[in-house]
């Protein structure tokens, strides 16, 4: 029984770090962007903010995968494909996986919404014209690209519950 309770110690350990190795991943990504910024000055703020929503977006992604990976308890499945020497895995798609791409995927959705809000108060105010410009469209493109993929998570959600309602 002892052994039993080491062991799992030692697997809660193993995910904390684990996450917390992603997680340092996304701060660094976040931070990516802001240390031009510092180093440079104020000029390279207009570029750096496209490459800050960028990095934003990936690293939700990176702390939603962790999240699945470490405490959710997402498995992955071989796919048959190699790359580079590696077989490449998909992840099977449950409940929980559906949802938290569900939740992902909204919360990139809001993250869009409030860079495109940013992007038109830069061009009311006329900095940075060019890359507001290319920011307010690349935003526009995410959100909807996001959309798209919350509206299928979302179906696929519907599906299941129905198909979960018919069984019982």
């Amino acid at each position: 029984m002892d052994a039993n309770k080491y062991e799992n110690a030692l697997k809660m350990i193993g995910k904390i770090l684990g996450f917390s190795l992603y997680a340092l991943i996304s701060l660094v990504l976040i931070s990516f962007p802001i240390i031009p910024v510092i180093f440079v000055g104020a000029e390279m703020i207009g570029g750096m903010l496209l490459l800050f929503e960028f990095c934003l977006c990936c690293a939700i992604h990176i702390l939603s995968y962790a999240i699945g990976l470490y405490f959710l308890g997402d498995r992955y499945r071989p796919t048959g494909y190699v790359s580079g020497g590696k077989s490449l895995n998909w992840p099977i798609e449950t409940y929980k996986y559906v949802k938290r791409n569900m939740i992902t995927n909204l919360i990139e959705i809001i993250t869009c919404a409030l860079f495109s809000v940013i992007y038109i108060v830069f061009l009311c105010l006329g900095l940075f014209t060019t890359i507001s410009i290319y920011g307010l469209v690349v935003s526009i493109i995410a959100f909807l690209i996001f959309y798209l993929f919350y509206q299928k998570q979302r179906y696929k959600l519907k599906n299941e519950e129905s198909l979960n309602q018919q069984n019982v």
